[in-house]
């Protein structure tokens, strides 16, 4: 008994001298290691109507992942709770542009950043102009027209940009249960009180099990073993979670899922003509009228930027496209064409940066890795396009030319 006690006692040793060895390699080698705001929520904040909002005069740092350089970026918020500086009294034209976390923008500098970069392109031609980054992280585009509706009589914007991210926007509508088409096919607020956020009530966790780089590697191989299985057809990972996410919003039930709990958009663009497909993008399109129609009745002008996925374009995150050839459906244009689709339909003007991105070297255009947003040469490239449309249709006139759609 004593010798198999030492034995066990030795392999026992032995296991979690390599455990150790192994997390703490992981800590200081990791190519994925990120160090972040202490928890993503902690610049934000419940709002009654759209779920969440940045606070006001918050300041944070977002460290990039070592695959892309592993930079600190400062970023702060206004008194008024955008990204950016305060906002200048009586600038004119002002231009504000609503988004997700591609405009907000933690994981760039804050003069790098694609309202920024916008305002660049356009103050040749208009000296006093102020471009206003309204992006809030996890936004979809019921979200942005809500906002939209909330603050045009407050900040009187001369133009208003949605940025549709042709990703996870079709899908953000439904886990958000805000609005809901009613019998006739119109948008229409649901019956459900907007609770806190799950993500900004809970306390952080900052026991052992959160601190171990082990455990959330573990959790990371069994996540991308079961988004591999179902991206081969398989029945875990995403497939799973759009069901449910479809059912919920089938049954007219509340919402389940966080603001901050978002994913490529598997079903709209590997199955174009399931039901709620066509519902996703119903729901895209009445929300994109709404959005031009307010906008006309305060003589705002209105434009939809398109920006595509780094997954339909690129190889810089897993899955991609190269994984998603075996849907006969599927085209890497897809996501982006539905949008652009209801904006000529409805003649919204708007801009399609897709083919602008393909034919700029798309893999420099993206962060690496975990991180699949655009980088400052995604954003300043989006800019230099956004601001040309601009100027070459007069969308910085007031009042608001009707029916502009190049």
């Amino acid at each position: 008994m004593n010798r198999l006690a030492r034995d066990i006692t030795i392999v026992f040793g032995i296991t979690l001298l390599l455990l150790l060895s192994f997390e703490i390699i992981l800590r200081f080698y990791s190519p994925e290691r990120r160090v972040d705001e202490a928890t993503i929520e902690a610049g934000f904040e419940h709002n009654d109507n759209y779920i969440v909002d940045l606070k006001p005069n918050v300041e944070k740092v977002f460290t990039r992942t070592d695959l892309n350089g592993g930079a600190r970026i400062t970023w702060r918020t206004n008194s008024d709770g955008f990204r950016g500086e305060e906002l200048r009294a009586g600038a004119r034209p002002r231009v504000m542009i609503y988004g997700d976390s591609n405009l907000q923008a933690r994981f760039t500098p804050s003069q790098e950043n694609f309202p920024r970069r916008l305002e660049e392109e356009l103050r040749p031609r208009f000296a006093g102009i102020e471009v206003i980054n309204a992006g809030v992280v996890g936004f979809g585009p019921d979200q942005m027209l809500l906002k939209f509706k909330q603050e045009a009589d407050m900040y009187s914007p001369d133009l208003v940009i949605f940025q549709f991210f042709a990703d996870n926007d079709f899908g953000d509508p439904v886990r958000n249960r805000l609005f809901e088409l009613n019998p006739e096919g119109r948008l229409v607020r649901t019956r459900h009180a907007v609770r806190p956020d799950e993500r900004l009530v809970e306390k952080p966790r900052r026991g052992l099990k959160d601190s171990l780089r082990l455990v959330s590697w573990a959790a990371g191989i069994k996540s991308r073993m079961k988004l591999r299985e179902a991206v081969s057809g398989g029945a875990g990972g995403f497939a799973g979670a759009i069901e449910k996410e479809n059912a919920i919003y089938s049954l007219n039930l509340p919402r389940e899922y966080s603001n901050f709990d978002d994913h490529y958009d598997f079903d709209v663009t590997f199955f174009p003509t399931r039901k709620m497909t066509r519902t996703k993008l119903e729901l895209a399109r009445e929300i994109l009228k709404e959005a031009r129609d307010f906008a006309r009745s305060r003589e705002i002008n209105f434009m939809v930027v398109v920006q595509p996925s780094s997954r339909d374009l690129s190889e810089n995150s897993y899955p991609n496209h190269t994984h998603f050839r075996q849907y006969d459906s599927y085209r890497p244009e897809n996501l982006s064409d539905f949008a652009w689709n209801i904006l000529e339909e409805e003649a919204i003007p708007g801009l399609n940066l897709f083919p602008v991105f393909k034919r700029n070297n798309p893999s420099t255009l993206f962060h690496l890795g975990i991180n699949d947003h655009w980088n400052s040469r995604g954003q300043a490239l989006g800019a230099r396009a956004a601001g040309a449309f601009i100027k070459e249709n007069g969308l910085l006139e007031r009042p608001a030319k009707p029916g502009i759609n190049p």
